[in-house]
């Protein structure tokens, strides 16, 4: 079963369950009152019918023909009949035959309230009529014996219970074109967002729509991260296994190079010369080592790898990768300072840190500019500072760079937008942050604090 279909019958089904308690009680209710008001009716009718003989018995000019028209205006259900004597003489004898349910009449009311039978059973009360307490007649008043079986009784229940099915359908109709708008709604929602998802799977990356439904609002939102972070890690993945191919050529260069000079006699086999050739081997084991952690790693925010990382070392052996690419542009990259220290980190994670940010800082800084690289202990943080003389980033856009895929207003430079988005989430995943301050024209600086222990 559809959702859509589901929906639906749910919809309706409240509605029904709703409609018929409520017009049950409200039938009830309304029943109640309406038997009180034929009961202060009837002692209306008596109130005027004694008031009305009592002033006709005394007359001396008394019309038999006028009286029983009077007593006629009073024949109402749950009245039948009426009768006066005076001095045990019949005065007038006034009854109505519609009012007294008949078998044909039983038939016509069992038809139109299947659920109740009108009971034919009637009383009589009887009333003394006085005038200054002498008592001048009595009229006999013959009723329905109970106000819930009286005709009128009945048919104000079979028009109420008619009053209500068609309540009950107009209702049903209003609900279920609102079931059909609303389901439509959530049906569509949900296709669309089923098509995110076979969208995520072919490997795009995805933009998803606002809905009103809040729930629907986080299920794209969240596809449309997971389609992000799969197209970043994807990209990153290629963007630095490129970067570690490229670097891998100087330390594998160096060997040879220093290897042929060993052996044809050029360069003597001391300790100095092994010392070279083992850092070398240590820059080889290092990129061949986070080369095989993209390979395998599929997800390293979860594999953090957190060892002891000597600092000013690292930071060297990122800056000679990128020395000559910062020298054919001549732009001079510097360090400020050779202190020694070591903190708790994974050496990956915070190599691409540095690195985006170096990248950054070179696309962005013309020639014969600089870009200066500082780190200091402060406040039980490591703080890294890359500071560029380049263009500078507009007021506005300080909290949209580190966003994936962002390029700033009128962007020449090459690139994807993912380089800073990559620095911010490996400092968070490192439990740091990172902070930016630039003015447009003069350059920008870009502080990462990370802890010292994680």
């Amino acid at each position: 079963m559809s959702i859509r279909k589901l929906l639906l019958i749910l919809l309706l089904g409240v509605c029904l369950i709703t409609v018929i308690i409520n017009s049950s009680i409200f039938a009830s209710l309304t029943d109640r009152y309406f038997l009180d008001y034929l009961d202060k009716a009837y002692e209306k009718h008596l109130e005027q019918i004694s008031t009305y003989l009592s002033s006709a018995l005394t007359s001396k000019d008394l019309n038999y023909d006028k009286l029983e028209a009077e007593l006629e205006t009073h024949l109402l259900d749950p009245i039948v009949r009426i009768r006066v004597f005076k001095d045990d003489t019949l005065l007038a004898d006034v009854e109505t035959i519609a009012n007294i349910p008949s078998g044909n009449m039983n038939g016509r009311m069992n038809m139109r309230m299947p659920f109740r039978r009108v009971s034919t059973e009637t009383t009589t009360d009887v009333f003394e009529i006085k005038n200054d307490n002498e008592i001048i007649g009595t009229v006999y008043i013959t009723r329905f014996e109970d106000y819930d079986s009286s005709i009128i009784a009945n048919m104000f229940r079979s028009t109420l219970f008619i009053n209500s099915l068609i309540s009950i359908g107009i209702a049903m109709l209003i609900s279920v074109f609102i079931a059909l708008i609303t389901s439509r709604k959530i049906s569509t929602d949900l296709r669309y967002t089923s098509n995110l998802a076979t969208e995520i799977q072919q490997g795009k990356v995805v933009k998803a729509k606002n809905t009103k439904i809040k729930e629907i609002n986080n299920l794209r939102n969240s596809l449309e991260d997971l389609s992000v972070k799969l197209k970043l890690k994807q990209k990153a993945k290629k963007e630095l296994l490129d970067q570690l191919i490229h670097e891998t050529r100087t330390p594998l260069t160096v060997l040879n190079s220093h290897f042929e000079a060993i052996e044809d006699g050029i360069v003597e086999s001391n300790h100095e010369e092994i010392e070279v050739l083992k850092s070398q081997v240590e820059n080889l084991t290092f990129l061949i080592s986070n080369l095989n952690r993209i390979i395998e790693d599929d997800d390293s925010a979860a594999d953090l790898k957190i060892e002891e990382v000597e600092i000013n070392k690292l930071i060297k052996q990122i800056v000679n990768g990128l020395k000559n690419q910062f020298e054919n542009k001549k732009i001079l990259l510097t360090i400020d300072n050779d202190d020694d220290i070591t903190i708790l980190t994974d050496k990956y994670k915070f190599t691409q840190i540095l690195f985006n940010l170096l990248t950054n800082a070179y696309k962005y800084t013309e020639p014969d500019k600089k870009v200066n690289i500082s780190y200091r202990i402060e406040n039980d943080k490591f703080v890294l500072e890359v500071k560029d003389q380049g263009k500078g980033i507009r007021e506005g856009e300080l909290n949209k760079i580190f966003n994936a895929y962002y390029r700033g207003l009128n962007e020449t430079e090459q690139g994807e937008g993912i380089g800073l988005y990559i620095v911010k989430e490996n400092v968070e995943i490192l439990g740091g942050e990172v902070k930016v301050r630039s003015k447009v024209g003069e350059g920008s600086v870009f502080t990462v604090f990370l802890p010292i222990k994680p």
